[in-house]
């Protein structure tokens, strides 16, 4: 029997830390899975190389010269690439502020410097089941739409932006990996610890309660100092008084049932 070879993620390393980058492309290309096909020192070449070498996945730095992290990923996401990679932003600059805007722009993930490299290889993995599992699903259902805005990511990290929720937070990613599958499946809401929240601990290498813990924190944090005329637009048939909080199941559903109206599902 001939073992079917599986194909290797490719990762385009951006950054301005030539020590930095030869780190990461070594400890990267050690990996079987991984395949590292360029690494370059400024934002402009950044953008020339993902366009020629099309890229899965993307690390990049904010602070570069000529173009910064946040022009590459914008640069990117208003170009014609069909297949346009998944941004994860490694910075040291892991200011709140810093880490809304890159979501913003189109980052997938915002890990902060210095950082385990173990948890890098477990985003770009997650990143990576993340798009498989979403191709043949509700990606489907925006075939007319080929613009960034249009984007399931890019409509979720805009919403939490605007609610005010706390980007460096996990319950945030969490979240959005949540809402993401509910969204392939709404039947999964009815076994929100065993369908999601596992998949979530499973993905991340944590545990449903902590999941769960950490998706509550981010609802309340979102409650104390997020945009309240927008949560009560959108939570108030769950909320009748803006000093309740909903439910962990109640808030993704919302936000769901938001985004298809925004999207016409």
């Amino acid at each position: 029997m001939v073992a079917v070879q599986r194909e290797k993620t490719k990762i385009v390393i951006i950054d301005d830390n030539a020590s930095f980058r030869s780190m990461l492309c070594e400890y990267l290309s050690n990996l079987d899975e991984f395949k590292v096909i360029a690494s370059v020192d400024n934002g402009l070449d950044g953008v020339q190389v993902i366009i020629d070498k099309k890229p899965d996945v993307v690390l990049i730095d904010i602070v570069m010269p000529k173009l910064d992290g946040l022009g590459v990923m914008e640069r990117i996401n208003k170009s014609d690439l069909v297949h346009k990679p998944q941004f994860i932003v490694l910075s040291a600059m892991g200011q709140e502020k810093t880490i809304k805007l890159a979501n913003y722009f189109g980052a997938d993930y915002f890990i902060v410097k210095p950082f385990n490299m173990d948890d890098l290889v477990s985003r770009i993995r997650q990143i990576k089941f993340m798009k498989q599992s979403s191709a043949t699903s509700y990606h489907k259902t925006e075939p007319q739409c080929n613009q960034p805005e249009c984007s399931i990511e890019n409509k979720i990290n805009r919403l939490f932006n605007d609610l005010g929720m706390p980007a460096n937070l996990k319950g945030y990613e969490y979240l959005k990996e949540a809402i993401k599958m509910v969204l392939d499946d709404i039947s999964s809401i009815n076994s929100i610890y065993k369908s999601i929240y596992a998949n979530i601990a499973l993905t991340f290498n944590t545990t449903p309660a902590r999941v769960e813990r950490a998706i509550r924190n981010a609802i309340e944090a979102t409650w104390d100092r997020g945009n309240h005329n927008l949560i009560n637009s959108i939570f108030e048939s769950k909320v009748k008084c803006f000093y309740m909080r909903p439910a962990n199941s109640d808030f993704i559903i919302m936000v769901v049932d938001y985004i298809k109206k925004s999207i016409h599902i």
